[in-house]
């Protein structure tokens, strides 16, 4: 399906990670994801086509199959929002680049200088929707109220506990991982300054969004009181005579967005496969290297298709005969690679106020606040991307870099 986007007047930009550019169609609430043409159709999961558009048209398939056959499974379809992989037309590109220019920040901008970020050849896309506003029944029928959104940044939200990282039990216990890799990112240049978030914090730092436009997070900082006066309706008389205060707001929306949280949809179990990061040493990472036939076979970056792929490998896989070491080896890196993709993932909470007058019916399941107000609500995990076998060995060095750097910059 090709899409027309050459209509600049409905597009904005919304942000950007190594790999992609996300604009938003403001009109259709739906975001497209656009590759950067500095870090795909490197053959990092595509192993085959002529051209790299056609690598990335596939490997972006791959993004859509693994969140659809691994991500989904594990994680609930009540919270993952499946893609849809488009072909577009040429007119996105120009005014993307100069939205890119108005918007992206200075950090970013710093990495491509010869090329455009992106390749005009790169007519891809995933689409979906745009989950600032709520998902689900009876939503987008009321725009008479606003819609605030929280993205919330988990990252790295552990603490190391590897012994062949040679970390000290005092350093274990005074910081958690994404902090200690602000360090290396800071020595490296890639950022200025570490970072004052804390995914162990979680409200520590934060992207609230406000009707699709971010209000506070890295680059912005509206005053949060009059954007929460208006989320909750409360007028300038009560306001003023304390009734709703500052001070009383802020918490009365945390309230919700843990609410939000916290909430288990009817018929929902939780994932059945222990996803958490084995202790990676490099026995099982150099057998899977090493071993015969090729790591292809093992299907460690994919195809994800029907099936469980985390389970799908069986001693007889057609011309050969699987061992136990090599089925146990495989076995701890799918699951090493699927927590890597957990580690880069966010939460988006979405939180609209209804009307009184709403029609029951459609309002679907709801939260309600300390005032008795009821508001209608999603939460989706977003940043699903599968991650290549072959970064496994990067992974590993990042890591001794990263406790190197956190010593190296003192404890605070």
């Amino acid at each position: 399906m090709e899409q027309n986007m050459a209509d600049s007047g409905k597009w904005k930009f919304r942000g950007e990670g190594n790999a992609f550019l996300v604009l938003t169609n403001t009109q259709e609430k739906m975001v497209f994801r656009l590759a950067k043409s500095t870090h795909w159709g490197k053959g990092h999961l595509c192993k085959t086509g002529k051209t790299t558009a056609e690598k990335v048209h596939t490997e972006m398939g791959l993004v859509v199959d693994y969140m659809k056959n691994v991500m989904q499974p594990l994680l609930s379809p009540s919270f993952v929002v499946l893609p849809e992989l488009r072909l577009l037309d040429g007119g996105i590109l120009e005014e993307a680049e100069n939205q890119i220019q108005e918007s992206r920040p200075a950090q970013r901008k710093g990495k491509e200088v010869e090329h455009s970020t992106i390749d005009p050849d790169m007519l891809s896309a995933l689409v979906l929707p745009d989950l600032c506003y709520v998902q689900g029944r009876g939503t987008n029928l009321d725009n008479t109220t606003p819609t605030i959104s929280v993205e919330i940044k988990p990252k790295k939200a552990f603490k190391h506990s590897h012994d062949s990282l040679n970390i000290s039990s005092e350093e274990k216990s005074q910081v958690c991982k994404f902090c200690m890799h602000q360090r290396l990112k800071a020595k490296e240049g890639q950022w200025p300054e570490t970072s004052r978030y804390c995914p162990l914090d979680l409200f520590s730092g934060y992207q609230l969004i406000h009707d699709g436009e971010e209000v506070h997070g890295a680059w912005n900082k509206f005053d949060l009181s009059e954007v929460l006066q208006m989320f909750f309706a409360c007028s300038l008389s009560t306001i003023s005579n304390g009734h709703h205060s500052r001070y009383k707001l802020l918490p009365r929306f945390l309230d919700l967005v843990l609410e939000a949280l916290l909430y288990v949809p009817e018929d929902e179990g939780g994932a059945s496969v222990d996803i958490s990061q084995p202790t990676m040493c490099s026995s099982p990472v150099q057998y899977c290297q090493n071993s015969r036939p090729e790591t292809s076979s093992y299907h460690l970056d994919g195809p994800y298709n029907e099936g469980d792929w985390l389970e799908a490998l069986t001693h007889d896989c057609g011309e050969f005969i699987i061992s136990d070491a090599t089925l146990t080896a495989v076995d701890k890196v799918k699951r090493f690679l699927v927590s890597k993709t957990m580690q880069d993932c966010s939460i988006m909470v979405a939180l609209q106020r209804i009307n009184e007058n709403e029609n029951e019916a459609t309002i679907g399941p709801c939260l309600t606040d300390s005032e008795g107000q009821r508001f209608r609500f999603s939460v989706t995990i977003i940043d699903l991307d599968p991650k290549p076998f072959c970064k496994i060995p990067a992974y590993n060095r990042q890591d001794v870099d990263i406790v190197k750097a956190y010593r190296e910059s003192g404890i605070d």
